[in-house]
């Protein structure tokens, strides 16, 4: 089961996982949308903006992910957010 967090705490693990170049699988649904499924590394951070770059490895392109007013849950190996009904964001490593 996954526990509530902070922007803060979130961003503080994507950064272990920026800094360790983790290969992530990213999930983001969007309601009314077929899901878009990603493998990449994060590869810049933005927490003041709640921005996250995405280099997606297959395509060699880069993805910016907003995460402002999401709710956070955090697994050990898992980042959920969620912006109300229409949006969430899966980040599993």
């Amino acid at each position: 089961m996954y526990e509530m967090a902070s922007s803060k705490e979130v961003f503080a693990k994507f950064e272990v996982w920026k800094e360790s170049r983790t290969v992530l699988k990213l999930t983001e649904m969007t309601k009314g949308e077929m899901p878009e499924i990603l493998r990449g590394k994060i590869s810049s951070l933005d927490e003041e903006r709640h921005l996250i770059g995405f280099a997606v490895t297959a395509t060699r392109s880069f993805k910016a992910i907003d995460v402002g007013d999401a709710s956070f849950q955090v697994g050990k190996c898992v980042v959920e957010a969620e912006r109300g009904e229409d949006c969430l964001i899966k980040a599993f490593c």
